[in-house]
Formats: C-alpha cells, structure tokens, sequence
C-alpha cells in the first residue's frame, strides 16, 4: 500500500494555499491547489475507502484552519506589513477640547445668523456657535454661556433691532 503520494498532494495543496495567501497569483494557485487535493483524495481512494475518507476529512477540517492560521500570520511578516495599511495614527490633541472654560462669559458677534447655528467672531477668532433654539441676526452681539466639549452655547445680549438702530446712528 503506497499512502505517501495522497498524503504528499494533501500537503502540497495545503502550502499552495499558504502561498496564494501570502503571494496573490489571481486564482491560480487556488487552482493548483483545489487540483492537488482532488487528486489526493482520488488516489486515496484508488489505494482505500480508508484512506479516501481520512483525506476527505482532513481537507474539510485542514483548509479552513490553514486559511486562518495563514491570514492571522500574514499581517505580522515583512510582506503583509508593505501590503496591509496600518490603522489612522492618534492625534496628541483631541478633536474636541473641553478646556476652553476661558470661553464662558466671553462677548463676540454672531458674522453669520444663527438659525440656530452659525459662525461667531471673539476678539478675532472665529468659533462655530449654536443657540439653545432661538435665531440671532449677523452682527448681532452675543455672549457664551455654556461651553460643553466642541458644543459653544451662546445667547444675544442684544435685540435685533437695537442693533440695527445703532448701525443707522453710525
């Protein structure tokens, strides 16, 4: 009884598996691969019932867990690491800043109207706003009240048309 050629082709498909994964050929190490295990169950069962279903078997339970140690390995060699685009790289600084409690209490003018958002300059710098629900003209005078991580809460200090009086004595 001669098992080595079945048991020769099992392995050969098993490291053509292994290769296709760690060297992309399209397909046609697949092939070769899906060949050699056909192959080596045929001739399994050309020598033994035995032995062809052991080689069934061994295929159904061998070729997902090479896939998967195959693709757990592959990120960590130097091919895998040229090939697989690590993760977005960590900022020191946080998107949102919540320290800006300077910005509470602080007056500016609203340079866009804010319906509920929009756009406030303080002193020169120009933050995004938003009121708790009431609309503000532009160019109305605001003031900060609430400053919750990159959410500026602001309220007009003065009425539209008061705003609009003052600009016409100008």
């Amino acid at each position: 009884m001669n098992y080595a050629l079945p048991i020769a082709l099992l392995m050969v498909s098993f490291a053509l598996i292994v290769v296709e994964v760690f060297i992309p050929s399209f397909g046609a190490l697949t092939i070769m691969a899906i060949a050699a295990l056909v192959g080596a169950v045929l001739l399994g069962f050309e020598e033994s019932t035995t032995l062809g279903w052991s080689l069934v078997g061994t295929s159904v339970l061998g070729v997902p867990i090479v896939l998967v140690l195959s693709f757990k390995v592959f990120p960590g060699t130097p091919l895998g690491k040229h090939m697989i685009l690590s993760g977005p790289k960590s900022h020191p600084e946080p998107a949102t800043r919540s320290d800006r409690t300077d910005l509470v209490g602080r007056e500016g003018v609203a340079r866009s109207a804010l319906r509920p958002s929009g756009t406030a300059d303080f002193d020169g710098e120009r933050l995004d706003v938003v009121t708790r629900g009431e609309l503000v003209d532009a160019g109305c005078r605001i003031r900060v009240i609430e400053n919750r991580g990159n959410r500026i809460v602001v309220r007009a200090i003065e009425t539209p048309s008061a705003a609009a009086e003052e600009e016409e004595l100008r």
